[in-house]
């Protein structure tokens, strides 16, 4: 895969349940908060940070950078 775009479906490019969840902690582990349950109801990239931006804003979070390998 050459690039992934934030129109990219989670789903589509592989992912699966499993994923989700380490993909959800790991974002927990750098301070970010969100919940599996929306990354399955918005499975595109820009959905998903529209989702998880608003619990970082309410957390003061919206000013750091978090960097998440897979």
């Amino acid at each position: 895969m050459k690039r992934v775009g934030r129109g990219d479906h989670f789903f589509e490019l592989g992912g699966h349940s499993l994923l989700a969840v380490s993909l959800v902690e790991r974002m927990r582990q750098v301070g970010l908060h969100a919940d599996v349950r929306a990354l399955f109801i918005t499975p595109t990239l820009a959905a998903f940070a529209a989702t998880t931006g608003e619990l970082s804003q309410a957390n003061d979070l919206d000013d750091d950078i978090a960097e998440i390998r897979l």
